[in-house]
């Protein structure tokens, strides 16, 4: 079965956070407020929507997304 991958939206006050709903195999599987850049969530969409990727090793890759940005974030603050 195909995965169907689509980006979602959540307005908070005064930003978007964009998240994943992943449909594979009868299953949904929903990421919520994984980055406020638009880029990024785009990149990472194309990323899993490559068929090599099993769908037992998609969380894995969101928690690696998920890590790098926080440490992208800490570094910049000068905090790592």
């Amino acid at each position: 079965m195909k995965r169907e991958i689509v980006i979602t939206e959540k307005l908070n006050e005064d930003s978007i956070s964009y998240g994943l709903k992943i449909r594979e195999n009868g299953k949904t599987k929903c990421f919520s407020g994984l980055t406020e850049r638009k880029d990024r969530i785009e990149q990472l969409k194309r990323n899993l929507e490559n068929s090599d990727i099993s769908a037992v090793h998609i969380n894995d890759i969101i928690r690696d997304f998920v890590t790098e940005d926080a440490c992208d974030r800490l570094l910049l603050n000068s905090l790592l």
